[in-house]
This record gives structure tokens, sequence and C-alpha cells, in this order.
């Protein structure tokens, strides 16, 4: 099976140089397996007949990251490395500005290869550097299904002007062969590119690093290709897929993939867990999770590729931020404090029970998301307030934070990507949830005690 040349952009003008190797710089795609921009690296360095470097990069000294995040990560990084050096392909691990890191591995190769990242602050950053090289640097998007550039070329104002576009081109988009295809020159080590640090250094390095927002680390999810494979299947395997139309969406049956982790960190790809769906089922659940993995997620790409607002208020649509500006001296029954958000202490048993799943796990239901956004906004002083408070919670405590899926669902607390309803208090004309709206189509009971007998993990692994 053959890549989707529309998955690879020219960043720059320049045509390949004379240089000692192909370098492809990982960063949103870390896995060996299933990563277009990996396997296109290697047919061009094949194609050059030379070997290739893979670089990452750690930057923790800029990032709002922390050791939560950059534990999965690194962990996930174990299985990778050992998977591409065990190939004959050499893995280099920097630690500091990631341009700076960039630039000087291409000062020795012929061609510069990156995955892509919908993420202005990235999309930037990759801008920046194809302006600094004089040989040919591509972008090859491999987590998304259809590409985020491709899928539309302006900002889309909800599900239904996307969904059109995306499940249009679905089909010649689902695009992995089997087996990554082979490197023909091995690396030697008369070649000298060393690494700042080992990734086990690194793991040490970042346990003492003085984070600001630091919290524990979750157990609840095992992180790397393997273990995001086996959660694919496991949920295929016990009939969540067929039954994800009906299940998914409800906190209390479990019916979630549990997958977000795997793909915000591109340990698994979405195109390989799409072409697997369908070849398990075509029915109505997997209709269901292929709207949201593909199409979802298409939205959220292209919100954040398109709004430069994406993490604040300002991101809303006019009627949104009308309406929720004309109710902001409403009376709030109930205000509460960050801190007491954070530690869950509010009269709502079930948001708390949607803020302990959050903070001990590293993930929260999806429903719950929407349920937890919108109370933050009635319980706090301003919406900008509420806005702030959701992407700190969010970004601080979620394995997948800082993630295109993240913003869109917070923006979508607040209206965006959706229509006007009946106006209420506090929120306006913005749709609202409570807890007894919760309480007819779920029981909520099952969950609040499910999280309840989850148990606080330890603070470094």
């Amino acid at each position: 099976m053959q890549m989707n040349k529309n998955r690879i952009f020219r960043l720059n003008r320049e045509e390949p140089g004379k240089g000692d190797y192909v370098l492809y710089w990982m960063q949103a795609s870390q896995s060996y397996y299933d990563n277009h921009a990996l396997y296109h690296a290697i047919e061009r360095a094949n194609e050059l007949q030379l070997p290739l470097v893979v670089l990452f990069c750690i930057m923790p000294e800029s990032s709002t990251d922390n050791f939560r995040h950059y534990d999965f990560l690194i962990r996930g990084l174990y299985e990778t490395r050992d998977a591409i050096e065990g190939t004959g392909i050499k893995f280099i691990l920097k630690w500091g500005a990631i341009q700076e890191s960039v630039l000087e591995l291409s000062k020795n190769a012929a061609l510069v290869i990156s995955d892509a990242s919908p993420l202005p602050h990235m999309v930037d950053l990759r801008r920046s550097i194809a302006q600094e090289l004089n040989i040919q640097y591509l972008q090859v998007d491999s987590n998304s299904i259809v590409p985020f550039i491709i899928a539309s070329d302006k900002e889309e104002s909800g599900i239904y002007s996307i969904s059109r576009k995306i499940m249009s081109q679905l089909g010649d988009f689902l695009d992995l062969p089997n087996e990554p295809p082979k490197i023909d020159n091995i690396w030697t080590e008369d070649k000298k590119i060393e690494s700042s640090f080992t990734l086990e250094e690194a793991h040490e390095k970042l346990k003492d690093y003085k984070y600001e927002n630091n919290c524990i680390v979750s157990d609840y999810f095992t992180p790397g290709y393997s273990a995001g494979m086996r959660r694919m299947e496991e949920f295929f395997s016990t009939g969540k897929l067929e039954s994800y139309h009906m299940d998914g969406n409800d906190p209390a049956r479990e019916g979630k993939s549990l997958l977000s982790p795997y793909l915000h960190f591109g340990q698994i790809s979405p195109v390989r867990v799409c072409m697997s769906a369908l070849k398990y089922s075509g029915g109505t659940g997997c209709q269901a999770f292929i709207k949201e993995l593909a199409v979802r997620k298409g939205l959220a790409e292209n919100f954040v590729f398109f709004n430069d607002n994406y993490f604040n208020i300002r991101s809303l649509p006019h009627w949104a931020l009308t309406t929720l500006n004309e109710h902001i001296s409403d009376k709030r029954e109930y205000i509460y404090t960050l801190e007491q958000l954070e530690r869950g202490e509010t009269h709502d048993p079930y948001w708390n029970a949607a803020q302990k799943e959050m903070t001990l796990t590293g993930y929260m239901h999806g429903y719950m998301r929407a349920y937890w956004g919108k109370r933050v906004i009635e319980w706090s002083l301003t919406p900008k307030d509420a806005y702030d408070r959701l992407i700190y919670l969010n970004d601080k405590y979620q394995l997948d934070g800082h993630d295109a899926n993240g913003y869109a669902g917070i923006a979508g607390c607040f209206g965006k990507h959706d229509r006007e309803w009946f106006e209420k208090p506090v929120l306006g004309s913005v749709r609202s949830m409570d807890s007894s709206e919760l309480g007819w189509n779920f029981d909520l009971d099952k969950y609040v005690k499910r999280v309840n007998s989850l148990k606080k993990q330890s603070a470094g692994k």
C-alpha cells in the first residue's frame, strides 16, 4: 500500500544536498510503527543511499508540561528507540531548544523531514526552521487521518460543515502498509553524533525538575506503542466497538476506547485505529467511533490551526461572547476558588468525581468533560476566569493535555461549534448541562462509586 502523497508538504524550495545522512526530526509521531513521516524518511534515505538519523528533542525549561506528561512520553519512547536502533537507524536525544538542535544536525544532512502538528506554535517553529535551511525540508502528516491542511482551507463553524469534507476523503488516506520499510544503509558508529542524554538519564533528570504545576504520575495507563495497540484490541474484541453508539457517551458503562493518551503522543496511529475498526465492524457503533476519531478530531485540528486564540476566550463566536457578557452580572449560586476546584471540593458529587478521575488517572470520560467544563462557567466570577481555569486544569492533569481535542472541547463548553439554545442565567444562550439532566440518561451514582474506588498512585515512577 502506497502512502497518499498529499500527506507530504514542502516547507521550503530547496533540493536535497550532499549530506552524510537523512535527518528525521520526530516530535508529534512518537512511534516506529505506523509512522508516515518515519516511513517516508526511510524511503528517501534509501533513494539517496544514505543512513537515517532520528532526532527527538526534550525542552522542559520552556514547557508547560509536567512530570506526568514527560513520564508517559519517555517511557513510551523506550520502545520506539529500541525498535529504531534495532533496524540500523540512529536515534539521537537532545535536551534544550528544538530549533537549535534541528539546525545543528541538519548541517551534515542531505534532507530534513518532520512530522506535523496543527498547534500554531509548532507550525511557526517548523516554518522558522525551514527559513534557516539550505536543504530540502519536508513535513509529513501522520497524526491526522485526513491531514488538517487538506481537510479544509478555512476555519469551520461546526461538525456538520467539516464532516462531509473529511468523510469524502477518508478512504484516500487509509494508507498504511502492514510492515515498516527497511533501511538499506545502516548507521555505523564511526559517524560521531552524540545525544545530550540517554532516555534513561533524561527520565531521572526530569524527576528532579522543579515544575510549578507538578502532579503525580498516573499508573492507570501503560505508555508505548504495544500498550496502546493492546488497548485498541481489547476495545474491539470485547464488543465495545459495536455498542459504541449506545455506550460511548455513558460514563457508568466504561464504553470508551481509552486511546486518547496514545493518540495524543503519537504512540499509535489514528489511521491504523480507523483501518482496524473497519476490519472489525462496519456497523452503527463503528460509524459513531470513526466519526469521533476522524471528524471530531479533524474539527479540533482545524480549530487550533486556523484560530490563533484557540487557548483563550477570544476564540469563541460573536454570539457566544455576547450572550456570556450579557449575563456576566447574573448571580452565581456557588463561587469556588481554583484551589477548591482542583481538590474537587464542590457541592456536586458528579463534578467532584470527574475531577478526581482526571487527577488520579490523567483521563476524564468525554461526556463528563463537557459537564465538568460547563459547571465551572457557572461557578466562576467571569467567563474568562472559567476559560483560564479549565485550560489550566485540563493541561495540568490530562495525559492528552496541550492537545487540539482538549482546546476544542473547552471552547465547545462555551458555545464553539454549537448553536444558540434557550436562554438561562449565567450561561445565557450557551447550551447548559446540569446534574438532573445527567441523571435522566445515566446511572451517575455507579460512575461516582467507580471513581471513588480509584487509588492514588505513587508520585515518582
